[in-house]
């Protein structure tokens, strides 16, 4: 990420001046409330996010957020994002609705047998056969189920497909 980061840096003109030790990552995206996962769904994969946007990535001017609230606050202003939220309340109010009860992502993950020789390697570790796992919230609520399979890619798929069910069924138990 910091590698990234000076890249981009660099490549607009601005200044950085970050090193590892002022790059940290929380377990949770302090915008959406999702859990934040390395190797993991790319809307949950960590992004550096520059609090104001025409100063440079310097240590009091970024934080670690999800990708995916970092993409929806690239470039609109605040005038533009309540614009947003306005025209969304007035067409859809009850789509939106659902959509507050649900920010949910369903994020895969590794439970290691004890005998796992990659155990150390964390769980977001892909490359093992111990089971995959599914772990996300629902209206405050913690879950976590087995995807009932040893490969990181199944439980990808059935990760989106309880995504898909999370969204259209919010009130449902799974």
């Amino acid at each position: 990420m910091l590698h990234r980061v000076k890249m981009r840096a660099k490549g607009i003109g601005q200044e950085f001046s970050l090193t590892v030790d002022d790059i940290k990552i929380p377990s949770v995206c302090p915008v959406l409330g999702i859990p934040l996962v390395i190797g993991g769904p790319l809307n949950n994969a960590p992004s550096m996010d520059r609090l104001d946007s025409a100063l440079g990535y310097v240590p009091s001017n970024v934080r670690v957020i999800s990708y995916r609230a970092n993409l929806l606050k690239n470039n609109g202003t605040v005038e533009e994002m309540t614009a947003v939220l306005r025209d969304l309340k007035n067409i859809a109010p009850k789509q939106e609705r659902r959509f507050l009860e649900c920010i949910s992502s369903v994020t895969v993950f590794v439970r290691h047998k004890q005998a796992c020789p990659d155990k150390d390697r964390g769980r977001d570790w892909q490359n093992c056969s111990c089971s995959k796992h599914l772990s996300w919230s629902l209206n405050g609520k913690q879950y976590r189920k087995t995807a009932r399979t040893r490969h990181w890619d199944e439980g990808c798929e059935v990760a989106q497909r309880l995504e898909r069910a999370l969204h259209a069924h919010p009130h449902e138990e799974f």
